[in-house]
């Protein structure tokens, strides 16, 4: 519909926000994004378009199993370990769980990361995965395990920040001669 607020999928299939402006042809739009210079783009095909806003009752059939609490943390700790992402050095694992409404935030600390998982008690499952060290193998693996553990449910959004808000984290790997400043904490 003319009007929706979208996320559009560009080239880099990196989603971006914006609003359909025209309907161009069947399953065709016009789109501006919600940048700076309100950038428009025409002829997008309705594949590359997502809707910012979707209900529960849209993204959720009935033959789903019901999400349990238990499930969640089985498979989020799986994913975490079996990835390697985590290893299994005694004393260095801790999680929490806080149940918030029908649903819960599951906290997992270690030497290296974090991840916090919140679960709105029926379908809907948001996982944010921060790591010390760049490992896309180990996040990627991360999120097949996770997937695998919980078939049915499936990706709906990703945002991927590796180098902070206008690319102002640089990595180790990148960085040829470091600055004075960060000998002293390398």
């Amino acid at each position: 519909e003319v009007g929706d607020v979208i996320l559009y999928q560009d080239e880099q299939s990196v989603y971006r926000n914006g609003v359909i402006s025209a309907r161009t042809g069947e399953n065709e739009y016009s789109i501006y994004l919600l940048d700076f210079f309100r950038t428009q783009h025409h002829k997008v095909p309705g594949s590359r378009l997502m809707l910012q806003w979707e209900s529960a009752a849209e993204s959720t059939e009935e033959t789903e199993p019901q999400l349990s609490l238990s499930d969640l943390i089985e498979a989020l700790e799986g994913a975490l370990f079996e990835s390697g992402i985590v290893h299994n050095n005694k004393g260095t694992y801790l999680s929490k769980t806080t149940n918030v409404g029908s649903g819960a935030i599951e906290c997992a600390f270690w030497r290296g990361g974090n991840a916090i998982m919140k679960w709105n008690g029926s379908g809907g499952v948001e996982i944010s995965l921060f790591t010390d060290g760049e490992n896309k193998i180990a996040r990627n693996k991360f999120q097949k395990l996770f997937k695998d553990k919980l078939q049915w449910l499936h990706v709906v959004t990703f945002d991927d920040f590796p180098r902070g808000y206008g690319n102002v984290v640089n990595f180790m790997s990148e960085i040829k001669v470091p600055p004075k400043w960060l000998k002293s904490y390398v």
